[in-house]
């Protein structure tokens, strides 16, 4: 399974299906941002987090970096971390299978989720 965020997206007018993901701030470890970021988004800790894989987003316009990990053993947290003032998400579990089918159909289009599931596929094949 897939632990996804339900999100509104105004920049292009819907809501959207999404990993969880957030800004790595200044000198942190990605590592750290995505264990604080799936604390944040889901309210959810993990015993760790496994690096499914790197890439540069947009090299033609920036040098951001984006890190997708996998959470190993999932687990409701004991403390849940405020989200940012301005998100207010839902969370949804979905079967691998089901997300990788709303990646064909475009009821998921966020480039990073699209990249996750596909990887997740490969890898599970």
């Amino acid at each position: 399974k897939i632990l996804l965020v339900r999100q509104e997206r105004p920049a292009i007018g819907k809501e959207t299906l999404e990993i969880p993901a957030g800004k790595l701030e200044y000198g942190e470890d990605p590592m750290e941002c995505g264990l604080r970021e799936l604390n944040e988004e889901t309210g959810m800790a993990c015993d760790k987090l496994e690096l499914l894989l790197s890439f540069v987003s947009t090299p033609g316009f920036c040098d951001e970096r984006i890190w997708i990990y996998k959470a190993i053993n999932p687990r409701k947290a004991d403390i849940k971390l405020s989200l940012d003032e301005d998100e207010e998400i839902d969370t949804l579990w979905l079967d691998l299978e089901t997300a990788f089918e709303y990646t064909r159909n475009g009821k998921i289009d966020d480039g990073k989720t699209v990249i996750a599931i596909s990887q997740m596929m490969i890898e599970r094949n």
